[in-house]
């Protein structure tokens, strides 16, 4: 079965908001325009969110990482990419 993006975006939306209050997710995606969708998408219903991809500057995946590591964010969206780099800290 094939899903177009749409639906593959209304299924993870049926997902995290079943989730309990104290859930962490990390969502991988395979490129940097569909992690910033994710995140603009959720945050517009009301999820504070992460979003991590190599082309982000080191310091603001490191603020988000933080944020994320202390709770402050339950959701994150990454490319699986920007945890192969050389300067990545998980």
């Amino acid at each position: 079965m094939w899903l177009g993006d749409d639906e593959k975006d209304d299924k993870l939306w049926q997902i995290l908001s079943g989730l309990s209050d104290d859930a962490k997710v990390i969502c991988f995606a395979n490129t940097k325009r569909r992690i910033d969708s994710f995140q603009k998408t959720f945050w517009g219903k009301g999820f504070d969110s992460v979003a991590l991809h190599g082309d982000k500057p080191q310091k603001d995946r490191d603020r988000d990482l933080e944020k994320f590591t202390k709770g402050e964010c339950w959701l994150m969206f990454a490319t699986d990419v920007v945890f192969a780099t050389p300067n990545s800290h998980l």
